[in-house]
């Protein structure tokens, strides 16, 4: 038996063995099991059916069960994602860009943790090794990206303050303002606070 470090990627299903002319089918297939409106039994018959016309043979119901099952774990894990990156996104206060630099950072942390996590089902081959650091130089970028992005926004904050304060000083001293008022405006508006 085969040490679990060297596994080859999974065995071709029948599925994956369908000619490429039946490919629309397949997928129309897998769609159908992400939208849950028709029954398992009621899609693999359309699926066969499909298959028939094209001359193709039927999937058995365990074949297309597994393949389900992989489906939808996929959809599920997918649909997970979808709501942790909805949810961060609107718990973030930074500008778009930055909200979209966060969660792509995250969602490779993610990947690599799963890639981790499932190690002892991983080949070890060079299309592995060159997939783990394809993942470690996107995350690297991604990090540096975002670093970068809070970096300029800190910056730009912080011009934006001083012009700001100085155009409020400006239009004060000709509107001859006092320094209360001053001071209050910049507080209210601005946000400036002298203490």
């Amino acid at each position: 038996m085969a040490h679990p470090a060297h596994r080859q990627r999974r065995r071709l299903n029948s599925l994956d063995k369908l000619p490429d002319d039946c490919r629309e089918d397949v997928a129309w297939a897998y769609e159908a099991i992400r939208d849950r409106q028709l029954e398992q039994g009621e899609i693999l018959d359309e699926l066969n059916r499909r298959l028939e016309v094209k001359g193709e043979g039927p999937i058995s119901r365990s074949a297309f069960s597994r393949a389900s099952i992989r489906v939808a774990r996929m959809g599920q894990r997918l649909e997970e994602t979808r709501e942790i990156a909805a949810a961060v996104s609107e718990k973030l206060d930074v500008g778009g860009g930055e909200d979209v630099t966060l969660l792509l950072s995250e969602t490779i942390k993610m990947m690599v943790y799963e890639m981790l996590e499932n190690a002892g089902e991983l080949s070890a081959d060079s299309a592995t090794a060159k997939m783990m650091s394809n993942l470690s130089a996107a995350l690297y970028r991604a990090e540096q990206s975002r670093k970068l992005s809070a970096e300029v926004r800190a910056k730009i904050e912080r011009e934006f303050a001083k012009e700001a304060e100085e155009a409020v000083d400006k239009v004060a001293r000709k509107q001859g303002l006092t320094g209360e008022t001053v001071a209050a405006i910049k507080t209210q508006i601005l946000g400036i606070r002298k203490d």
